[in-house]
């Protein structure tokens, strides 16, 4: 049997067992050749293996090995490669392993050409000395087992200041959601895809130890009774440098118009309240702006000729609430409440409350037949003071007055009847709270015809009779003055 012992450098050793078998000869002159094959010695490959750790910071888990790049160098001349000559440039694989396959016998170090965003560029130099085996079975691979760590690079404080545009005060429970902007412009959440970052009751959200880079704050959620603002702000921290924004939001802004629905004018005299959408108060400070029940007064007003507009701010985006009319002016109906909801937009939304006077119409008919009574002096009275409030003879149609005050009583009088019929007893009535036409009806009896009447065309005796004796006193009178004048 034949076997190699000794492998020359830089390659494995055969490992093969060659076994022969000789066969006596008749003469020593013969020999009994065997051919053995040929002993193969394939060359021993040196690999070098590192393993990369990225360590992760308050504001980032950074799991993965993004634009990291990694050299292994040359640290002596190595067959024709000059000092610190480059042997292979890798990127680590997802788990953070790195392997330089197939390197020249030599001394070596790794060190970091490129780091993850938001790390120290390591200076760390880890040596490798890769030597070939004395008679090697297998390929070589040089295991660093030192991870070659990165460090985040830290900023100074990062301060956010979250303020009411109007008044500059400090505003609490604002949300931000941070985003990390990487050298290729991707974007990647701070803290997880769930986390956002709120203000405190100064209004302010410090963040300590935020690596270095470019991040842009987005806002997720307004103060309660703001608008969201809708600008992405962009901030570049630095390890040197303190870094703050103010950020203003705009508070809502709602107006309340109350008008005619028939003119379209506005209405002085309304007495309005804001509720919630299921009835809870809501109270106003001396700005106008929602606040608590101890801090500020019943939303409640009264509208006038000047201000029949009325603002409040600070109503929650996306809540709904109710305008309630505990009085309605003079000659309207009471409006139904109305429910809205604010919307998330930048300045003022309007909300109109419209009034339908009221309206009557009186009808004046004839009581048998039913039909509409030309002819007839009709007033309208306030039953309390006597005034006349509108005064009409009547035609072929209803007469119409608007804006009769709601719980008033009135009285409907007829002060001269149409010709053949008698005047009709008056009509009180008060003055329902609806939108509805409200119709009241004046009905007058004709006159009963006397006894033996006559008929039309005749002249009664009693006509000729006083017609005779006032022509004899007229005869009598000029007699009486011809004698005078003799």
């Amino acid at each position: 049997a034949m076997q190699e012992v000794e492998a020359p450098q830089g390659y494995r050793l055969d490992e093969n067992v060659r076994e022969f078998t000789f066969t006596p000869q008749e003469s020593t002159v013969k020999a009994d050749l065997q051919h053995s094959g040929k002993l193969i010695n394939a060359r021993q490959i040196l690999s070098a293996k590192l393993q990369k750790e990225v360590l992760p910071t308050e504001y980032f888990g950074r799991e993965d090995f993004e634009n990291i790049v990694i050299g292994l160098f040359t640290k002596e001349e190595i067959e024709g490669l000059a000092k610190d000559s480059p042997v292979a440039v890798l990127a680590p694989d997802a788990d953070g392993k790195l392997e330089a396959k197939d390197i020249p016998q030599g001394s070596y170090y790794w060190k970091e050409i490129a780091a993850k965003d938001g790390y120290v560029l390591s200076e760390k130099e880890i040596a490798v000395q890769a030597d070939f085996d004395e008679n090697p079975t297998t390929d070589k691979v040089i295991t660093e087992k030192t991870p070659l760590e990165n460090q985040p690079e830290v900023s100074k404080t990062v301060r956010i200041v979250k303020v009411n545009q109007e008044t500059q005060k400090p505003l609490a429970g604002a949300g931000f959601r941070l985003y990390a902007v990487t050298k290729d412009g991707k974007k990647e959440v701070v803290k997880g895809k769930e986390s956002v970052f709120y203000t405190d009751a100064k209004g302010e959200i410090a963040m300590e130890g935020l690596p270095v880079g470019s991040y842009v704050l987005v806002e997720v959620k307004a103060p309660e009774g703001f608008v969201k603002a809708d600008t992405d702000y962009k901030i570049a921290t630095s390890k040197d440098t303190h870094t703050e924004l103010s950020i203003g939001n705009e508070p809502t802004m709602l107006i309340i118009r109350k008008y005619d629905n028939r003119t379209g004018t506005y209405l002085k005299g309304a007495t309005l309240q804001l509720v919630e959408e299921d009835g809870t108060p809501v109270y106003l400070d001396e700005n106008g702006h929602v606040t608590t029940k101890e801090n500020g007064k019943l939303a409640e007003w009264v509208t006038t000729e000047k201000d029949y507009e009325f603002l409040v701010k600070g109503l929650t985006v996306g809540k709904s609430y109710r305008i309630v009319e505990k009085a309605a002016p003079k000659g309207y109906a009471t409006a139904d409440p109305v429910d809205f909801t604010v919307d998330q937009v930048k300045g003022v939304q309007l909300t109109n409350v419209a009034n339908q006077p009221t309206i009557f119409e009186f009808s004046k008919t004839d009581f048998v037949t039913g039909k509409e009574l030309p002819g007839a002096s009709i007033q309208i009275l306030d039953k309390e003071t006597g005034e006349v409030i509108d005064e009409w003879v009547s035609r072929e149609e209803p007469h119409r007055i608007i804006g009769l005050v709601v719980g008033k009583t009135y009285m409907m009088k007829e002060t001269i009847a149409p010709n053949g019929y008698a005047i009709a007893e008056p009509i009180e009535f008060t003055v329902a709270d609806t939108a509805e036409i409200q119709k009241i009806t004046m009905q007058d009896r004709p006159l009963p015809s006397p006894p033996n009447a006559p008929k039309t065309g005749d002249v009664p005796m009693g006509a000729f009779v006083v017609s005779g004796l006032l022509s004899m006193c007229g005869l009598l009178f000029l007699i009486r003055k011809k004698r005078n004048e003799w």
